[in-house]
């Protein structure tokens, strides 16, 4: 059985005395350390969240600068076929007027062979004429 004296009075302010030293010196510090310790990972957690909501907004401008630039070298390159093809276009152009230029100036150069071929044989003509009646008759004619 419990008996209440004045023992259990001095083991329960024993026990409170305790308690109070203990809180002090051991309970307080390591609940400020704990405390300290859980402001230092919320703050680094914090700054993580920063640094990857920074990351993922910075990949996101990469990528919006990327597809633009995807886009820009697209349209350079469609805007340098138009002109090559312009060019092309051109080019085949005066090739085909130089073209028809030279076969102009070959047939008016054919034309003036001819003429001139004309103008000789009209000259031999009488003479091919008198050879060929010689021949067909067998004697000659004046």
């Amino acid at each position: 059985m419990l008996n209440i004296n004045i023992t259990l009075f001095i083991q329960i302010l024993n026990f409170l005395i305790l308690l109070y030293i203990l809180n002090k010196i051991l309970y307080r510090p390591i609940r400020g350390v704990l405390r300290r310790r859980q402001e230092t990972v919320d703050e680094f957690t914090k700054k993580i969240e920063e640094l990857d909501r920074e990351v993922q907004a910075a990949l996101e401008r990469f990528q919006a600068e990327l597809r633009e630039a995807r886009r820009a070298g697209r349209q350079k390159v469609q805007a340098l076929k138009e002109a090559a093809f312009k060019e092309e276009k051109n080019l085949l152009e005066e090739a085909k007027k130089d073209a028809e230029k030279l076969i102009a100036s070959i047939r008016e150069k054919i034309k003036e062979e001819i003429a001139q071929a004309r103008e000789q044989l009209r000259g031999q003509i009488q003479i091919f004429s008198l050879q060929l009646a010689e021949k067909i008759l067998g004697r000659r004619v004046k």
